[in-house]
């Protein structure tokens, strides 16, 4: 006797939302995603992740290779955002693992402090991550361009991992920050901030850190926790 058809991946059960359609965060064209599609192509050439992939129960259904011809148990896991980004900037700093070791530092402390202090997980973890990435004094003399251009790569890292616009416009708008030394009065803006004082120090060679002692131990901290992990680090028990 045949099985009945799945109502999962039977698309007559499917809601209108099911079917949408994604900002290519390269070229700004819109492309249009079912949402079972992990991939498509743009026009543009590059190839652009569904934010808001559902593969349904075909991630567990035993009968899932039947409908699919792929097991359930072959299926990759979605990842996190942050391990998107994450890949995202580990792919555009091979060859400089110094640079990848001081975003890895960042992200670290801003999520110690994270655990402690409270703040938007989202936006300070992402932040964190890309801060260092796209900062305008590496990626050209043009502090114009410099900006455009960072700012242009960190969105089109943020749309392709789903992060939502009005929260995409809050991490560039810290980062953004950050780079130019304006000050914004949010808890994230200052966890972020925190975080890189404490890597940008972290990641120096032990012999010019003595010469940076005094610095440190004068910097006004935005949290609590991030003056305890400096006064460890000026004490030598970190």
């Amino acid at each position: 006797m045949n099985r009945p058809r799945c109502p999962g991946q039977d698309m007559r059960f499917w809601k209108p939302e099911d079917i949408f359609c994604v900002q290519c965060p390269w070229c700004g064209d819109e492309i249009e995603f079912w949402k079972d599609e992990p991939i498509r192509m743009c026009a543009c050439g590059r190839e652009v992740r569904n934010p808001r992939l559902d593969m349904g129960c075909a991630q567990w259904c035993k009968f899932s290779a039947e409908c699919l011809g792929v097991e359930h148990t072959e299926m990759p896991a979605k990842k996190s955002v942050r391990d998107q980004m994450l890949e995202e900037v580990k792919n555009a700093c091979e060859g400089d693992p110094s640079r990848m070791d001081q975003i890895f530092h960042t992200l670290d402390y801003a999520e110690q402090i994270l655990e402690v202090g409270g703040g938007d997980s989202l936006i300070v973890r992402a932040a964190a991550i890309l801060h260092d990435f796209f900062n305008p004094e590496v990626e050209t003399h043009s502090e114009h361009h410099s900006d455009e251009d960072g700012s242009s790569r960190a969105r089109a890292i943020l749309t392709e991992a789903g992060v939502p616009p009005d929260a995409i416009e809050r991490i560039l708008e810290i980062i953004g920050s950050l780079h130019r030394g304006i000050k914004l009065d949010s808890l994230e803006y200052g966890i972020v901030s925190d975080a890189v004082t404490l890597a940008d120090f972290s990641c120096l060679p032990p012999s010019v850190k003595t010469g940076k002692a005094t610095a440190l131990k004068g910097h006004t901290f935005f949290t609590p926790r991030g003056r305890q992990i400096a006064t460890r680090f000026l004490s030598g028990t970190s």
